[in-house]
């Protein structure tokens, strides 16, 4: 990673940074409430790219907004020990960042509660211990943060994959699109054959998946076909994600340039995240479009057969949402769709059928209306078909 990464922080990364703390907060809000009904009573956060933990103009990176995020939540399940592992590869980045988690600790409301771990080298040095970490609870959050995607996913998805640890704990990568852009337009063999490795296919296979887009290059929609495929050996329900620009002059540019990915199997979870990117979103883009890409794609979802509430919600969060040609109304969040489904029940476009009455709204006797703050197991039991013309 350059050395000027560190100088400041930028609009990009800020984004990055302020979906992490409160999707990282929202985690600790549900597992709080969860662990009541388990035995443990440990949360671990995990950061395998931990940089220098502060940039030079005094922002804070993950590691600190980590521990700033834990020391801020104050509901009254809290957790009674926090285990938090940062690890950096470079050693003077490495030495800055025990000097900043000390300092940081020290001014913490719950520094008797948290144990701090940081070391020096590759997180793959460490996979047993990690795992050993990991395994003693059934909540946490493993946040990937690699330079140019240099992180070996199949020793990644292993460890995920390891008894005791890939139930509960959320996941997020940061993914750097255009190195990977970059790199298959230089036709270099050896990098493409990392490239292939980290989605977990054969160059053979890769070529020819990036060949179907007419200019040779990676597009946006195989790219999220690619990544979703990669990450199910994951075994979360949600594989979600959406783009992030580059930030140039000062400004953020209308681009795809990074990737934000989030795997989670708690429906509430998918639904903060992308709720974070609206709130990104409403800051710098204030134009509306004629054509929701949303209700396009509820529409193609529910024209052929009935789908339940929960399978369109799965379907509608596994397409990553772009930041360069979708606005905020574009993105699926759990009101977003069902404010569209009630709009079409309204127009006696679509029925429900449900399992539950609690689901529907007592207010609403003209039609059927659905409530909003529905579990998973109340969107199973809502079957959604569309009414033939």
């Amino acid at each position: 990673m350059s050395d000027g990464y560190f100088n400041e922080e930028l609009l990009n990364t800020e984004i990055k940074h302020n979906v992490l703390k409160r999707v990282l907060l929202k985690s600790l809000a549900i597992s709080s409430v969860a662990r009541l009904r388990e035995d443990t009573d440990l949360y671990a956060f995990v950061d395998l790219y931990a940089g220098e933990g502060i940039h030079e103009d005094g922002k804070l990176g993950s590691p600190l907004i980590a521990l700033e995020t834990i020391d801020s939540f104050t509901y009254i399940n809290d957790f009674i020990k926090y285990k938090c592992l940062f690890t950096e590869i470079d050693e003077v980045r490495c030495n800055k960042l025990k000097q900043n988690l000390s300092s940081y600790k020290k001014s913490m409301k719950k520094q008797e509660k948290i144990e701090i771990i940081c070391k020096k080298g590759d997180w793959c040095e460490f996979a047993e211990s990690m795992i050993e970490m990991l395994k003693e609870t059934k909540w946490g959050f493993i946040f990937a943060d690699p330079f140019a995607n240099q992180i070996n996913m199949d020793l990644f998805i292993n460890i995920l994959n390891t008894e005791y640890i890939y139930s509960l704990k959320d996941i997020m990568i940061f993914v750097n699109y255009n190195a990977f852009k970059r790199i298959i337009g230089t036709g270099n063999k050896e990098l493409i054959q990392k490239v292939a490795d980290f989605f977990g296919i054969t160059v053979d296979k890769f070529n020819s998946e990036i060949n179907t887009d007419s200019s040779g290059n990676i597009d946006f929609k195989i790219f999220n076909e690619l990544l979703i495929d990669r990450l199910k050996e994951t075994n979360k329900d949600f594989i979600s994600g959406f783009s992030i620009p580059n930030t140039k002059n000062g400004k953020l540019t209308n681009s795809d340039y990074f990737f934000l990915i989030f795997c989670t199997t708690d429906i509430n979870m998918v639904d903060e995240f992308y709720k974070c990117l609206i709130n990104e979103m409403v800051k710098v883009k204030s134009e509306t479009t004629y054509i929701c890409t949303l209700h396009q794609k509820i529409n193609n979802a529910i024209l052929a057969n009935p789908i339940t509430l929960l399978a369109l919600f799965k379907v509608l969060t596994s397409s990553f949402i772009s930041w360069k040609y979708n606005l905020p109304e574009d993105v699926p969040t759990k009101n977003q769709i069902i404010d569209y489904l009630n709009d079409l029940s309204k127009k006696g476009l679509i029925t429900f059928k449900v399992k539950d009455n609690s689901v529907l709204s007592k207010r609403s006797r003209s039609f059927i209306k659905l409530n909003k703050n529905l579990t998973k197991n109340h969107m199973d039991g809502v079957l959604i078909t569309n009414v033939k013309e």
